[in-house]
């Protein structure tokens, strides 16, 4: 599944290149495409280039090329998700990736998914500096709102995951927890840093997740 809704604040914010700084903000475009609304924050590089490096024909191109084909994660689907994913990556002097790599931690699994995208992407055209392709890094924050009001106990059971309920001091199975929380409850019940960026590296691996009800 895409994304069904997501808002995206594309900052460019470095490049690995020895020049003068000279920041320069454009107008903030804002495009509609299907059922994604794309909101575009773009600043040009603060370092200064003859021309930047760019991704297909208009400003925001490589924005919706990653929102089209970027996997929305299962978790994501199941309790929504608010907040900023963090990614570089290096445009080479021939257009092509390197040293892609994510600077933030959701518990989400969106990171890999981006970091999916961004390595299929086709080729960029590189930055010019002196007439000649250079170099350019750049430095990614993703903005999602992605909102679940009420959490599904039944949509949670038929998931690829093996969901636990630590409610108090006491940890529930989802059949024991079902009973308590009923059969959908409020996403506003859920710690969601405990629940997901604090989940250890082992559950996420094995796909158990102990979900932290808030006192």
């Amino acid at each position: 599944m895409k994304l069904a809704f997501l808002t995206l604040s594309f900052l460019l914010i470095s490049c690995s290149l020895f020049a003068q700084e000279v920041p320069n903000i454009p107008e903030n475009p804002e495009v509609k495409k299907d059922s994604a609304t794309l909101a575009l924050e773009a600043t040009n590089s603060q370092v200064f280039v003859e021309q930047q490096a760019s991704f297909g024909t208009y400003d925001n191109a490589f924005v919706e090329f990653v929102a089209g084909k970027t996997t929305t994660p299962e978790l994501v689907n199941l309790f929504g998700f608010k907040g900023r994913i963090v990614i570089s990556f290096t445009v080479q002097k021939d257009g092509r990736l390197k040293n892609i790599q994510a600077l933030s931690e959701s518990g989400t699994g969106f990171e890999k998914n981006i970091l999916a995208t961004v390595a299929a992407a086709p080729f960029w055209k590189p930055a010019i500096q002196n007439g000649r392709p250079v170099e350019q890094t750049f430095t990614m924050p993703f903005r999602f709102d992605i909102s679940r009001a009420d959490i599904s106990m039944k949509e949670l059971k038929k998931s690829s995951y093996k969901f636990n309920f630590q409610i108090g001091d006491k940890v529930y199975s989802i059949n024991e927890a079902e009973p308590i929380l009923g059969s959908t409850f409020s996403s506003a019940r859920i710690d969601y840093i405990k629940s997901f960026l604090e989940q250890p590296e082992e559950n996420r691996k094995s796909k158990k997740c102990l979900i932290k009800i808030k006192d």
